[in-house]
């Protein structure tokens, strides 16, 4: 198999995966039901080798246990009988309560194949379609430049030159509960973030950078915020960041007739955390 068609066989078994998992998990009808799914599966039985594309189990290890296999082919031809008679000897191997073979068109005799063995069923799936909702996704990093953070002690005036904080031994009980004072300072920076995505839709809804500024004044209640016993009347947080936006590009999509449709978006590396990220989109229909 070439590495071109191992991709589109990926991309359309990746989209039957979450089809899949986004019913078992939003479908009144399965609440509460557990469930498995495994792409790329081997099935040893009798000493024959059975590679499964999708397969589904609910219930698993029960005596309910119901299993549904899902052979994807993403082929530019119509898929003929011999694929429904090699699924309908899956099946039986492994014992599929159902098999449905996915693809985007299918041959007049692999639809009479199919309509031998009720265990067996047809999917047709296509990538030429047009949606009513418009997927334009924007990924976007803040880098922070060091926060600046001034508490403002009840009953005392505003020293000129506050003494400087040191976050890693600073005590603080917010509403008599001890609190982490980074966590809880960054808590109000990711509202201010929040805050400046809003005010400023524009500037992320293309691929840009920017420079942002926010200023919090938090206040508290007697006794609400306390920082190494000084009762909090406020504190005030001052924040600069720098913003990267890019666009996150669209690799694959398929509608399933009857069904939904499925988005893959590039995965795109995030510079602040190092990780990548991968978004998918189910649209139910």
């Amino acid at each position: 198999m070439s590495n071109e068609n191992k991709i589109k066989g990926n991309a359309l078994e990746k989209a039957v995966h979450l089809i899949q998992e986004t019913i078992l998990k939003s479908d009144p009808k399965f609440a509460g039901i557990k469930f498995s799914i495994e792409r790329n599966k081997i099935e040893i039985v009798a000493g024959v080798r059975h590679e499964i594309d999708v397969l589904v189990r609910t219930l698993p290890n029960s005596h309910y246990e119901s299993v549904w296999i899902f052979e994807c082919k993403n082929w530019n031809t119509p898929v003929g009988k011999n694929e429904l008679i090699v699924l309908s000897e899956k099946v039986g191997a492994v014992g599929a309560t159902k098999g449905f073979l996915v693809a985007r068109e299918f041959t007049a005799d692999a639809e009479a194949q199919a309509k031998l063995d009720n265990r067996l069923g047809l999917v047709l799936c296509t990538d030429e379609f047009l949606s009513p909702v418009s997927f334009n996704m924007m990924h976007s990093e803040h880098e922070l430049a060091p926060i600046q953070i001034s508490l403002k002690q009840r009953g005392v005036p505003p020293l000129e030159h506050p003494n400087r904080l040191d976050w890693k031994t600073i005590s603080c009980r917010f509403n008599g509960r001890p609190v982490n004072f980074a966590q809880f300072v960054m808590s109000y920076a990711d509202k201010a973030i929040e805050e400046d995505e809003k005010e400023n839709q524009s500037k992320y809804k293309c691929e840009s950078s920017h420079h942002g500024e926010r200023s919090l004044l938090v206040k508290f209640d007697p006794g609400e915020f306390v920082a190494d016993s000084m009762d909090v009347e406020y504190m005030r947080i001052d924040i600069k960041f720098w913003v990267a936006v890019r666009k996150l590009k669209l690799i694959s999509k398929f509608e399933f007739k009857n069904q939904d449709r499925v988005f893959s978006f590039e995965p795109i590396d995030d510079l602040i955390s190092g990780k990548q990220i991968q978004i998918d989109v189910v649209h139910r229909i």
